[in-house]
């Protein structure tokens, strides 16, 4: 739903138990032209947090301030792009997941050789 909070929760490294949590605004679907042959296909338009607070929907922005503004407060995905995303219910149950597993003996770094602490 367009206004909707978006999630993704993941890892710079593999076996590393230290989360980064992106949060992107949902601002609506469009689909893509058809271009050198490729069927139409649908993307997902998301707004970085961050833009989201500082200048309100981007898609209620006047032509003029999203000239303005730089080019990376957009984010677009396809289907498989959005399959990692979750909503607000989706990124608590990954967080119990992480606490779980650290509660069951893991530390933060466990996984880090000795040269990376």
């Amino acid at each position: 739903m367009p206004g909707g909070l978006y999630f993704f929760m993941g890892y710079r490294e593999a076996g590393v138990n230290l989360p980064e949590i992106t949060t992107l605004v949902y601002l609506g679907e469009e689909t893509t032209d058809d271009e050198d042959g490729e069927a139409p296909h649908s993307l997902y338009v998301f707004q970085t947090a961050d833009s989201y607070q500082d200048l309100g929907d981007w898609s209620e922005l006047p032509e003029e301030r999203k000239k303005e503004t730089s080019a990376d407060v957009l984010v677009a995905f396809d289907t498989n792009g959005v399959s990692g995303f979750s909503d607000l219910e989706g990124l608590i149950a990954e967080l119990q997941q992480l606490q779980k597993r650290l509660s069951q003996s893991l530390s933060w770094d466990d996984g880090l050789s000795e040269s990376d602490v």
